[in-house]
């Protein structure tokens, strides 16, 4: 076990699903301190906010003028938190790997938690289809948007897209909270192993990016 949780346990009791929000730190401490290491919630966490990054992909790529809006639903529930759990795996093997670059000492099942749990906030965020369909129904995921005037249409889903890009914002927030912890980092050194996990994660697409222009270049010149 990391050194960090030799610190005396929380002193009350707190429910992940809304401490973590604001308290990242004490809440995975107290996960780690009463050995609640099942990861039953975490697929949980996973099945809602992958079910949330599909639905917003498929309201904003207009999927509805493709497929049936019921079948963007089963796909939602069935392939969203698939993708999820493959994002998260690759992210949570990262930061390991980061984390153990900057000096510190966590398992694969620590970090694994840390990362899960900060996905709180964006898988809360799936009630926010609640509202949206009720006012904007099927349209929701079409490239029009019958019933409400334009301008109301527009204030409506800016709101939402705001709420919306927030709750992606703070899960970063807290998920480094987390990391910080399980780590034994300051907040900042935990933002600087999470951001290295990002940038590995990039590497990818950035040596795509590369090839695609060396290919660019030399037919330009073979022209």
């Amino acid at each position: 076990m990391n050194q960090i949780f030799e610190t005396p346990e929380p002193s009350r009791e707190l429910n992940p699903w809304f401490s973590m929000w604001i308290r990242p730190r004490e809440t995975v401490r107290q996960i780690m301190w009463t050995k609640s290491h099942s990861y039953h919630w975490i697929w949980l966490l996973l099945l809602l906010a992958g079910a949330d990054s599909f639905l917003d992909n498929a309201s904003g790529r207009d999927l509805g003028d493709k497929i049936p809006v019921p079948l963007i639903f089963i796909f939602s529930f069935i392939l969203g938190p698939i993708t999820a759990v493959i994002g998260w795996a690759i992210f949570t093997l990262l930061v390991v790997l980061s984390g153990k670059i900057l000096g510190g000492k966590a398992t694969f099942k620590e970090v694994s938690l840390a990362t899960g749990w900060g996905l709180v906030p964006m898988a809360w965020g799936l009630l926010l289809w609640v509202p949206e369909l009720i006012l904007f129904g099927d349209s929701l995921f079409m490239k029009d948007l019958p019933g409400l005037d334009g301008i109301v249409a527009a204030l409506f889903l800016l709101l939402f897209s705001f709420v919306e890009i927030s709750l992606v914002g703070w899960s970063a927030v807290v998920t480094v909270g987390g990391v910080a912890e399980v780590y034994g980092f300051s907040n900042l050194k935990g933002l600087g192993t999470c951001a290295l996990a990002v940038l590995f994660m990039s590497i990818p697409l950035i040596l795509l990016l590369l090839l695609v222009a060396v290919i660019g270049l030399m037919g330009m010149m073979a022209i």
